[in-house]
């Protein structure tokens, strides 16, 4: 037996129908339109972010995470040329390689010894440089002059290195692990 549906009913089943179209319809252009929204906002944002990141030359935000992990006070006449890092485990563990121009190193805030690495060192300052991706930077540990400013195991440890010849400099290894 079929049954005839009132027309209350009818109208009833009809806004159901309405509203699972909704629920299931709505959602979808909310996030369509959000998407629209960030992408045509996202890209001026993303290109004054790379504008300041451009302007800040000098890559201070490392220099100061660096003074903050090792305790050491960078003069402002060090300028920070290059920075390599690699990934950052999840415990905060990783190597970094610092490219430094500074005029004056000795007698100053790196008050050390400078002195040719030891073949143990050798190996600790091209594993850095390597994970950090900085190998071009360390091309030849035998011209190096070296010397550890804080740690000295393969765990926790910053080396300081000069850099000779036309290009010198000085260079920061650091690895946390």
């Amino acid at each position: 037996m079929i049954r005839k549906l009132s027309p209350a009913h009818k109208l009833t089943t009809k806004h159901t129908f309405m509203l699972i179209a909704v629920i299931i319809i709505a959602p979808t252009l909310a996030v369509g339109a959000m998407s629209l929204v960030i992408t045509l906002i996202g890209e001026p944002l993303v290109g004054a972010l790379a504008s300041d990141e451009a302007e800040d030359n000098n890559l201070t935000w490392q220099i100061k995470a660096l003074e903050s992990n090792w305790g050491v006070t960078v003069p402002d006449s060090v300028v920070l040329k290059e920075y390599h890092e690699s990934k950052v485990g999840p415990h905060g563990e990783h190597d970094a390689v610092y490219a430094l121009h500074a005029a004056e190193v000795e007698g100053t805030w790196l008050d050390l010894e400078f002195t040719s690495p030891s073949p143990r060192r050798v190996n600790l300052i091209s594993g850095i440089a390597e994970s950090a991706g900085a190998a071009h930077i360390v091309n030849d540990t035998s011209t190096l002059s070296c010397a550890v400013v804080k740690g000295n195991d393969e765990y926790r440890s910053l080396t300081a290195c000069l850099t000779p010849g036309a290009d010198a400099g000085l260079l920061l290894l650091e690895r946390i692990t």
